[in-house]
């Protein structure tokens, strides 16, 4: 999962990301990062179909960093 933290088209490198990967069975995984020089902030997550089940689930991602407004994104992800 990426996360990218822009001002305009302009990466902001040091921003703080909060990150929370919501699967179809409920289950809530957050991590925490850093953005790097390319105002990226990536984690890896190996979903367990068997545990999780299938359908819909969702990452949601907040940013934050002094001097500027927080921002947020979400999007919605299918396991089949």
């Amino acid at each position: 999962v990426t996360t990218t933290v822009t001002d305009g088209s302009a990466p902001v490198a040091g921003a703080s990301v909060s990150t929370t990967l919501t699967l179809p069975n409920g289950t809530t995984v957050s991590y925490t990062g850093t953005t790097g020089t390319n105002g990226t902030y990536t984690f890896n997550y190996r979903i367990n179909v068997r545990k999780t089940g299938t359908g819909t689930g969702s990452v949601t991602s907040t940013a934050s960093m002094a001097g500027y407004t927080d921002g947020s994104g979400s999007t919605t992800f299918t396991i089949q």
